[in-house]
């Protein structure tokens, strides 16, 4: 791995790790575990760590990112904090669809977001319209999307 984005992240704005909240330290921590073992991993092992190493590290930085987004000196993303009466109904279309689609688990941050989804989601139940998302996992951020 030649630049670690989470490590990037943390120095750029001047953080410390032990900041953040348990989940994603233990992340964190599966994460160095897994890059010390790299150096002593050979050819498809190798390989393969090194895919997941860079998942690890995305999702983590996208955990940061999450985390501080209000308050950080160096963020690139724009910021979609404040949420508008038509950016909830929107949201809400997005979940319609999900719904119509059967997309109901295993629905992960980054997918939402991707979809266009614009309310934080950091929560462990988000409620929006007549949809909940609910958070299924500890240490990623996957919701159940459930109907009322």
């Amino acid at each position: 791995m030649k630049t670690i984005h989470h490590r990037k992240f943390l120095e750029e704005n001047k953080l410390k790790m032990a900041d953040f909240p348990e989940p994603i330290r233990q992340k964190a921590a599966i994460f160095n575990n897994l890059h010390k073992r790299l150096n002593t991993s050979e050819g498809d092992c190798r390989q393969q760590l090194q895919l997941t190493l860079t998942d690890l590290d995305e999702e983590l930085h996208s955990d940061l990112m999450d985390e501080l987004e209000d308050r950080l000196e160096n963020n690139e993303e724009p910021d979609n904090s404040a949420a508008t009466p038509q950016s909830s109904k929107k949201d809400e279309d997005i979940l319609e669809k999900l719904w119509k689609m059967k997309r109901t688990h295993s629905l992960r941050r980054s997918f939402l977001q991707s979809m266009g989804l614009t309310l934080p989601l950091a929560q462990k139940v988000i409620t929006i319209g007549d949809f909940r998302l609910v958070r299924t996992s500890v240490f990623f951020y996957t919701y159940r999307l459930e109907k009322q």
